[in-house]
Formats: C-alpha cells, sequence, structure tokens
C-alpha cells in the first residue's frame, strides 16, 4: 500500500547501509592496522590469549637479555682467571728457577722479587675483577639469573667457592719455603771471616776439620734415622783432601751430587763467610717416598766439629763422630718442595673454578637458544590469532564496500518513492 508517513523501504535500505558501512569500517581496519583483533568486541577470548602470549614473550625477550648479560659476565670472570693461571705458570717457573743450583743468593733475591710482585698482581685481579660493582673471583658473588616465564625458571650463580687471592690459594708472598735452610754456619780463620780459597783445616771458628775428615750427608727414607744408611735412602760423603780442601772444594762437591734422576738434591751457598745449605729434593732415590730426615755425620777424626743453626735458626752443634738431623719430617724445612707443590695445586685451583665457570656459560648458552626457540614459538602461535590473512580481509572490505555502495543507491531510490506519491496529489 502506497503511504508517504512512514517509507519502509528506506528504512530498510538505510539499515543495510549502516551494517554495510560498519563492516566496511572493520574490514578496513584490519587492512590498516594488521591485526585481525582490534577491540574486544573482535574476538574477546582471543584477545585474553593473545594478551597472556604477549606477556609471556616480553618475559622471555628480557629472560634473554639476562641469560646474554649472564655470559658477558661469566666471560669476564673467565678472562680474569685466564690471566690468573698465566701469572701462576710464571710464578712455577721462577720457583723451578730458584731452585736451580746455578742461581746463587743474589739472583734469588732478584727472582723473589718478581715472584713477590707476581703475588701482588693476582690479588689485584682477585679484587678488581668485577661486573657492575660486583667481585666476581673473591668468594664473595652469588647471585640467580631468571631465564624463563616465571620466578621459578632461573640459573643460580654461586662463585663462592672461588676465591683466587693469595690467601684463597694458600700461596706465601715470596720463595722461602722451597729453599729453607737447613743448616747455616758462619766460617771464620784466624785472620777473620773466611774466603773461598780458606782450607777447611784453616778454619777455627763455625766449623773446624781435622785432616782426612769425613762428612756423610745421609736422605733417611725408612725413618729409623741412622746416619750414612744408604738401605734407607740415600747418602754420600765429602773427605777433606790430604792436600787441603778448600770451602770452594765443599761447596763444588755439595752442589755436585745429584738424585737417580740427575736432579741437585742440595744446593750449598758460601757468601760473605756464611755457608748456607739448603733443601731441593727430598726423594733422592725417586722411588715416590719423601725422606724424614737430611742427617749430616763427622767421622773419622778429633777436631772435626760444626757449630751453627738449623732451619729453625735454633742453635746446631755436631762434635767430632756425631751426626745430627738437619732436616726433620714436620720441623724446618719439611716442605723443602713445598713452594711448587702448593703453585701446582693452585693451578688446579684456578683450573677448577674456570671448569666451574665454564659450566654456568655453557648452561647460559643452551637456555638462552631455547628461549629464543620460545620466543619464535609463541610469536607464531600469537600470529594466528592476532594477525590478519590479507586477501581475506581484502576480499571481505571490497564485498563490503560494494554492498555499501548498493545501499547508498538503494536508499537514493527508496527516498524519491514518496517524492512520486506526492504527484498524485497535483
Amino acid at each position: 500500500m502506497p503511504v508517504i508517513s512512514t517509507n519502509t523501504a528506506a528504512n530498510s535500505a538505510l539499515l543495510n547501509l549502516n551494517k554495510n558501512a560498519s563492516m566496511q569500517e572493520k574490514f578496513l581496519n584490519q587492512l590498516s592496522s594488521g591485526s585481525r583483533i582490534n577491540s574486544s568486541s573482535d574476538d574477546a577470548a582471543g584477545l585474553a590469549v593473545s594478551g597472556q602470549l604477549q606477556a609471556d614473550i616480553t618475559t622471555l625477550t628480557q629472560s634473554a637479555r639476562n641469560a646474554q648479560q649472564a655470559e658477558s659476565l661469566l666471560q669476564t670472570a673467565d678472562g680474569a682467571l685466564a690471566r690468573q693461571s698465566d701469572i701462576l705458570q710464571r710464578m712455577k717457573s721462577l720457583a723451578t728457577q730458584y731452585n736451580s743450583g746455578t742461581v746463587d743468593a743474589t739472583s734469588r733475591s732478584f727472582i723473589n722479587a718478581e715472584y713477590t710482585e707476581l703475588v701482588e698482581q693476582l690479588d689485584l685481579i682477585s679484587t678488581s675483577s668485577e661486573f657492575n660493582g660486583q667481585n666476581l673471583i673473591d668468594g664473595s658473588y652469588n647471585q640467580s639469573f631468571v631465564v624463563g616465564i616465571s620466578a621459578s625458571d632461573s640459573i643460580d650463580v654461586d662463585l663462592t667457592g672461588i676465591n683466587t687471592s693469595s690467601t684463597g690459594l694458600g700461596l706465601s708472598s715470596a720463595l722461602s719455603v722451597s729453599n729453607t735452610s737447613i743448616l747455616s754456619v758462619d766460617l771464620n780463620t784466624t785472620s777473620g771471616t773466611a774466603t773461598g780459597t780458606d782450607t777447611l783445616q784453616n778454619l777455627v771458628s763455625g766449623a773446624t776439620f781435622g785432616a782426612g775428615a769425613v762428612l756423610t750427608f745421609t736422605y733417611d727414607a725408612d725413618n729409623d734415622a741412622t746416619a750414612g744408611n744408604a738401605a734407607g735412602g740415600f747418602n754420600f760423603t765429602f773427605t777433606e783432601g790430604a792436600d787441603g780442601s778448600t770451602v770452594t772444594d765443599l761447596v763444588n762437591f755439595i752442589n755436585a751430587q745429584t738424585d737417580v734422576n740427575g736432579n741437585q738434591v742440595l744446593q750449598a751457598d758460601f757468601v760473605d763467610g756464611t755457608l748456607t745449605i739448603q733443601g731441593t729434593n727430598l726423594d733422592p732415590d725417586g722411588d715416590g717416598t719423601l725422606a724424614t730426615a737430611v742427617n749430616l755425620a763427622l767421622s773419622n777424626t778429633a777436631g772435626t766439629s760444626i757449630d751453627g743453626t738449623d732451619g729453625e735458626g735454633n742453635a746446631l752443634t755436631i762434635a767430632a763422630n756425631a751426626n745430627s738431623d738437619l732436616y726433620t719430617a714436620g720441623v724446618s724445612a719439611s716442605a723443602i718442595n713445598d713452594d711448587l707443590n702448593i703453585i701446582d695445586a693452585a693451578i688446579t685451583s684456578v683450573a677448577n673454578a674456570r671448569s666451574e665457570v665454564g659450566a654456568f656459560t655453557s648452561a647460559f648458552q643452551f637456555q638462552n637458544a631455547n628461549i629464543n626457540t620460545q620466543i619464535e614459538n609463541l610469536t607464531a602461535a600469537q600470529s594466528t590469532i592476532v594477525d590478519v590473512d590479507i586477501a581475506e580481509a581484502q576480499t571481505n572490505f571490497t564485498n563490503a564496500q560494494v554492498l555499501t555502495e548498493a545501499a547508498t543507491a538503494a536508499l537514493a531510490q527508496a527516498n524519491q518513492i514518496t517524492t512520486s506519491l506526492l504527484s498524485l496529489l497535483r
């Protein structure tokens, strides 16, 4: 029925126009943003899931940075440990040189000076190796790194067992233990302080030697404390020559004694009238058993004696046809080779520390790779939820655009209906 008060056709065309225009706007938003969900009404459930995935991705991205920073921290620690390892290798070389029979007291002082400086450098590296203000290798570092989505996804880096200071490694500040004096004697003649060219028979104090005096040095390996016991260890004998052996002869004889491997067993030095004998080898027979004592016996003649000090600085007197231990296990030079042993232990400690740091580094590297994989997969999952299919959106937009244009044309035609009915009134 034709009416002019209600244009039903126009209302229907307007309703379709609004609907089509809304769809066109929706698809246009998707095309311009690249996202399928631009408001909660687009997909409420998808928006909630997408939000959680984005939170996980953001957390994992920071966790990846945490892992990378942890790697950098550990690499800093490893670099410092590597330099300390180099220093310890040099210190071992110096300790070995210090024990050489070709090195005199002056040279030893120079070696000790370098050794002391290297010990100080070890301490400097230990206290100055930091990352963001935190010391790494002084036994104080213990931190946790979040490397996942939740706080429980963490790696605890506990380096409190790594203390590479000289104290932590048990190092002394100078090479004094491995060359501890086991006998020190001030030699004098009637004219004063003895020289190397003075004969032993001319000595009047510190030591006196009768013609044909015999000095027997014994390394006691079976703890029976028997002087001259070759079966229990290793010994060598010096006999004062009939033509008058000199102090230098005695020194050279002692320094010429070697073990089964050709290594020097004692080091004798004669400087400014003082004869000093130091231990350099506690296992001269090479059987792996350290001697429990080094004994000196004087025999074969009266008028022979030695008055000096032992390695502890205690007075030591040996009369003719008597003997005395110059060194006893657990006393004075009980650790004649300790410097090398301690340095070896320090090298092992630093190597173990580097292994520990390397294990942590490896863990962070694998975790970092795992995090990146998670980020990749979660990003792909989020993409399937929120990213728009451009081809589909373009097709939908084109359809909505055509429908909108059709509804606009239909509305224009519907508005002309009432105008046509008015012509009946003319």
